[in-house]
């Protein structure tokens, strides 16, 4: 049997040929699950078979990017969250290469990529070097900040930013 909504479909077939049973399972919760032959109510065997069920490729449309600030400024360390999961909401842990992250006017920016102590969940960190663009008017355009997996961008992606210039050296 699959735990509350961890099997989408489960089918089994006798092959009388072999005397055997093939069941046919499309797991959609990762984790370990206990596998146990029954026919009705009666068990196949005692024990039980542990299968390890690893999360399927990380998603860009269940991945979120979260943490964006609105204000960052330039020359000073900066960082966002993304939380990584695949199509079925399981966590996807020691992947920090599964995505790659950009900010707009900064193609010469280094972003660090942590995982944090909650799994799925990584730290971007992460200096802007260029502010966003002023107007004489005292508008600004914003810069967008994208996290992508493969071409397709995450959730929340991209968000606009605004970068501040640094504080100006008298000197």
């Amino acid at each position: 049997a699959c735990p509350s909504g961890g099997c989408s479909d489960v089918t089994a077939s006798w092959n009388s040929g072999s005397n055997s049973y093939t069941a046919t399972y499309t797991p959609t919760k990762s984790g370990t699950l206990l596998v146990r032959g029954r026919e009705g109510v009666t068990d196949l065997g005692s024990n039980a078979a542990a299968v390890t069920v690893n999360p399927a490729a990380a998603s860009a449309s269940a991945s979120s990017l979260g943490s964006a600030g609105t204000q960052y400024r330039a020359g000073t360390e900066e960082s966002i969250t993304v939380t990584l999961v695949d199509q079925y909401s399981n966590p996807i842990s020691g992947s920090p290469s599964a995505f790659t992250t950009s900010l707009q006017s900064n193609p010469s920016i280094s972003f660090s990529v942590s995982e944090t102590s909650t799994p799925s969940v990584y730290e971007v960190r992460f200096t802007p070097q260029v502010s966003s663009t002023y107007f004489q008017d005292g508008t600004f355009t914003n810069l967008q900040l994208a996290v992508k997996i493969g071409a397709s961008d995450i959730q929340n992606s991209p968000a606009d930013i605004e970068v501040q210039p640094d504080d100006v050296d008298a000197t």
